[in-house]
């Protein structure tokens, strides 16, 4: 088994979700690893956690279930121009 550990940014002053980041591991201190390590650098997830504008869920989940990138996929290369008429 795994572990998936949904957070949820709420918009401040309200109630409504704003985004939800999800950390997977396979044990629930890795998923607090990248927890923590996201905080420290993300510049909007990092306050919301600070300020208290969130709120958590644990999964567990069979370990078949944590998501894998296929090949490229994820990178951010040549996404600048996606959309845009050439």
């Amino acid at each position: 088994m795994a572990y998936a550990y949904h957070v949820y940014l709420k918009t401040p002053g309200q109630t409504r979700v704003r985004v939800r980041h999800t950390f997977y591991g396979l044990t629930k201190d890795e998923c607090k690893t990248y927890f923590a390590e996201h905080q420290s650098v993300c510049g909007s997830f990092g306050p919301a956690v600070a300020e208290g504008r969130y709120d958590d869920k644990w999964e567990e989940i069979p370990t078949s279930e944590i998501p894998e990138l296929a090949e490229n996929e994820g990178d951010d290369e040549g996404e600048e121009n996606e959309g845009e008429a050439a």
